[in-house]
């Protein structure tokens, strides 16, 4: 009769005792596993997931990026991937008093990897591609990604309320935005690059307009407004500043074949503090439908 209580039974062969021959070399093994299955799952195109009834939209770029896309007042949301890691967008049921922001992520650090690098940080922008936004009832308050979101393909809101604001990290070549009202503040930023396509169209008074570095119009992109340029001047929103007409941080280059048009009055100042290409007094790529009340000025050289 055994002596003891765990005298005569069979060794736990499963209890763990740590020994000094390496036997914690597999957990840490399943651990770096786990951040390549993660790298993995954001290879590809982007990942996009719904929630809040449709009103908020996570991405996931292929760089591993994260962001949330939001709307805040009436309306849903919908989203497609594009290629080169782009998002297309459609806003459905909106009014003026609904709000779309764009807001980075911050990455997520897993549980036991305090001391490791984030995943793929060089790779990391915390800028998202937009491809396209459709606002399909016409109608929106602001639009608002300065320090998060560029675009490179259109952007229309085409019925005749007001805009408030649109703001972009920059403008890409295919960009193009049109505003069937009036758009109160555009902040743009680093550069404003409108290479080829429509450019900016504004149906009616287009107010103020912020670059933070160059402003460039070429192969036959085109900033149209139908009426006044700066007529109400706007207080700074978000990040971004005030302004009554366009204010341009960097150089401004209208290449041949591409003008900025203002329909009726330029009444507030376009000021460039770089160097400006515009054209020639008899050959103007600045032209103004109506009255001069405003200033146009160039800080640096102009160029003829």
């Amino acid at each position: 009769m055994p002596n003891d209580r765990t005298e005569g039974r069979r060794a736990n062969r499963r209890t763990f005792r740590p020994t000094l021959d390496g036997q914690l070399e597999s957990r840490l093994l399943l651990a770096q596993m786990g951040r390549m299955v993660q790298t993995a799952a954001h290879a590809g195109q982007v990942k996009l997931f719904l929630a809040k009834g449709g009103q908020s939209i996570r991405v996931f770029t292929p760089t591993a990026d994260r962001f949330n896309i939001t709307l805040t007042g009436p309306g849903t949301l919908r989203a497609v991937p594009l290629s080169r890691g782009r998002v297309g967008l459609t806003v459905d049921g909106s009014t003026e008093l609904t709000l779309l922001d764009i807001n980075s992520v911050a990455p997520v650090q897993r549980p036991g990897l305090a001391h490791s690098l984030p995943l793929n940080p060089r790779g990391r922008s915390s800028v998202l591609n937009i491809g396209s936004i459709d606002v399909a009832s016409g109608k929106i308050g602001a639009i608002q990604g300065y320090h998060s979101a560029k675009l490179s393909g259109p952007l229309s809101v085409g019925g005749t309320d007001p805009v408030s604001r649109i703001a972009f990290a920059s403008l890409d070549p295919g960009a193009a935005i049109r505003v069937g009202g009036d758009l109160d503040t555009l902040d743009v930023l680093a550069n404003a690059n409108l290479d080829g396509g429509p450019g900016i169209s504004v149906g009616r008074d287009f107010n103020s307009f912020s670059v933070g570095q160059n402003l460039t119009l070429s192969n036959g992109a085109v900033i149209s407004i139908a009426r006044d340029l700066g007529l109400t001047p706007q207080p700074a929103k978000g990040t971004g500043p005030s302004g009554q007409g366009i204010f341009i941080q960097g150089n401004l280059v209208i290449a041949p074949g591409s003008v900025l048009r203002i329909g009726r009055d330029l009444v507030g100042n376009i000021t460039v503090l770089g160097s400006a290409d515009i054209g020639t007094a008899g050959n103007p790529r600045i032209t103004i439908g109506r009255n001069l009340i405003g200033n146009i000025t160039v800080r640096g050289a102009l160029i003829t």
